[in-house]
């Protein structure tokens, strides 16, 4: 319920005259960390996706300097059961769609470039190809580190570091009954073009 009210909220926000709408295309590369360990069995094996590159699309709604961002990806993982040195993959079996709302605004400026900061919600549906289970999503919060280096015509180009924090991917039922469930964090990086002038 609760993916489902992150648009409607961000409609019912006062848009005044003076708002500058833009939007970001991006590439997007993450790295997850344990989903799942068991550190008494052998050489401490863990369960974690591991993600191919991904493309993403940001809507941004400024008003002076502060910045309400609506964004999408769609990133494809393999799920890897890694212990030491050797690991086993299963490839592309893990579809991730995010949905992230941030507020943020530059806290620092060189000329037409600036370093903004963000911080939001964001959320992930889950879904596991030819595995059978359902799908699902999973929140928390995140926040962002992003440089914009204005180009022309109004195109900005932006690099982006992201960190976020949610719920397991996994049940305590899907995992091995040696392995604990763990919550991990989340760091995404990712680069881009901007289109829309202030």
């Amino acid at each position: 319920m609760r993916h489902r009210l992150l648009p409607v909220l961000f409609l019912l926000l006062p848009v005044p005259m003076t708002a500058q709408v833009d939007l970001t295309v991006r590439l997007v590369e993450s790295r997850h960390g344990s989903q799942a360990s068991a550190p008494d069995i052998g050489d401490g094996p863990s369960i974690r996706p591991l993600a191919d590159l991904g493309a993403g699309l940001e809507v941004g709604l400024r008003r002076g300097d502060w910045r309400v961002s609506v964004g999408t990806a769609r990133i494809t993982h393999d799920l890897v059961l890694q212990g030491g040195d050797a690991g086993i993959i299963t490839p592309d079996v893990l579809r991730g769609v995010d949905l992230a709302v941030q507020v943020g605004r530059p806290i620092l400026r060189h000329g037409d470039a600036s370093i903004e900061l963000a911080a939001g919600v964001i959320g992930t549906r889950w879904s596991f190809v030819g595995l059978g289970d359902p799908s699902r999503w999973r929140w928390g919060p995140v926040a962002s580190l992003a440089g914009v280096l204005p180009l022309s015509g109004g195109v900005s180009a932006v690099t982006r570091l992201a960190v976020s924090r949610a719920g397991g991917i996994f049940t305590d039922e899907e995992i091995p009954e040696e392995y604990t469930r763990e919550s991990a964090n989340r760091f995404e990086w990712s680069v881009g073009l901007r289109l829309g002038r202030r």
